[in-house]
């Protein structure tokens, strides 16, 4: 029985990266898939990743030499296309007849002898808006499906209409559009890539109501792992108590200080089997071991201090570093380690070694290095850059959103070779 050709269409949107998780279905189902990208879309999403996970090629420059007649080719090789996430200019350019670019070339040159779906992805108001809808009703009317956008909260942090229907429900829709003599034999349900994130800070307490912490909010990893459970993997989640959760459904474990946070990891990494760890929590350096208060020496966490002496002496001791344990420490000894590293105006030669000085010691795979002196006030626009192995540079990426797509292409491209089905 021959496979089914399923041709998809990635525009730039941000909802992009979910693409990935359908193509890896797509393909581990049994489907041969071809990809053609917007130049938008890769902004998003890697021409690696994409490649790795469809086992093809990926079309995205039509003045490419030896690759004009791909809109054409692409077309009539399909038994199917799906368009996801469609953008808003995609579909007002196609139902008002532009082809000024492949996509919209390929969408064109489109007889209407096989299925084509449509899944738009947008802000709400850009959904709603009238040239949006009058578009949508004339690529219906044309013969185009469009998938239906569920509702929730968007990227912009808006909640409405206009989300991209869920991958899952995506891949039903183009199964049922498979001719029944094509249909596949249907698979066991597929085994989903698992990350472990930690998340926020600890807080090492000085009695019962007092302790030293750090500022950190834990909104990047809560970002991240909203991401890869959108994405389709499985998520546990390691947060500090008053820390940002993640608002997708991922496994949430609380920690309050570095020895809860130690019991908490090395557990989960002792019992599951994990593709990659990415370790965001920031991890005190010290705890308190003793409290000297009017003379009188106390343990931590006894009741409260009185407030009436002096003098308080507290007295720390080094905490050994977590994420070089990690490794050793993992019932999966090939998965990917992510270790993040705040530093303060490092530049040059200086940040170099402290890169090199983080893997080495930490045995990490990849380094997210931000400086403190980027940080601004709108978490959105954190800088942060990833270095590889050998402390080479990846690229630099904005925001915890930019950052989480990145993750989640290098993830996806080194397990590329996985067998997601069960």
């Amino acid at each position: 029985m021959s496979k089914s050709k399923v041709l998809v269409l990635i525009t730039g949107s941000i909802a992009a990266y979910k693409a990935c998780y359908l193509v890896s279905k797509l393909v581990q189902s049994g489907f041969l898939v071809k990809i053609a990208a917007s130049t938008s879309a890769l902004k998003f999403v890697g021409v690696a990743a994409l490649e790795g996970l469809s086992q093809n090629g990926v079309a995205y420059d039509s003045f490419e030499e030896g690759r004009a007649m791909d809109h054409i080719h692409l077309i009539r090789w399909a038994d199917i296309v799906i368009c996801i996430p469609a953008t808003a200019n995609f579909i007002n350019k196609l139902a008002a007849g532009i082809g000024d670019d492949l996509l919209t070339t390929i969408a064109l040159a489109h007889d209407f002898t096989k299925p084509f779906l449509i899944a738009p992805a947008m802000n709400t108001q850009m959904y709603l808006h009238p040239a949006t809808q009058k578009s949508l009703s004339q690529l219906r009317e044309y013969g185009f499906e469009i998938l239906e956008t569920a509702s929730g909260v968007l990227a912009c942090g808006e909640e409405g209409v206009g989300k991209l229907l869920d991958p899952d429900l995506i891949f039903d829709e183009i199964a049922k559009a498979v001719p029944s003599s094509d249909r596949l034999t249907p698979i066991s349900k597929q085994k989903r890539l698992r990350v472990l994130l930690t998340s926020g800070g600890t807080s090492e307490p000085i009695d019962s109501v007092r302790s030293i912490t750090n500022t950190s909010s834990g909104k990047t990893g809560a970002a991240i792992a909203d991401v890869f459970a959108e994405m389709g993997f499985e998520v546990d989640f390691i947060g500090a108590k008053n820390g940002a959760l993640p608002v997708a459904d991922c496994k949430i474990i609380h920690f309050s200080d570095f020895n809860s946070l130690r019991h908490e990891l090395f557990s989960a990494l002792d019992t599951n089997d994990y593709n990659a760890i990415i370790h965001c929590a920031a991890v005190a350096d010290f705890s308190v071991t003793n409290v000297t208060i009017g003379g009188k020496s106390l343990e931590p966490k006894s009741a409260k201090l009185p407030s009436d002496s002096d003098e308080m002496i507290i007295t720390l001791k080094k905490n050994p570093k977590l994420i070089s344990q990690i490794k050793a420490k993992s019932k999966n000894k090939s998965a990917l380690l992510f270790g993040f590293k705040l530093s303060d105006g490092l530049n040059g030669d200086e940040l170099t070694l402290e890169i090199e000085k983080q893997i080495k010691t930490n045995h990490c795979d990849f380094v997210i290095q931000n400086d403190i002196q980027e940080i601004s006030g709108d978490k959105t626009m954190h800088k942060y850059h990833i270095f590889d192995e050998n402390a080479k540079e990846q690229g630099e990426y904005i925001g915890a959103q930019g950052v989480s797509l990145a993750i989640t292409q290098i993830i996806l491209s080194r397990n590329m070779q996985n067998d997601f089905s069960a």
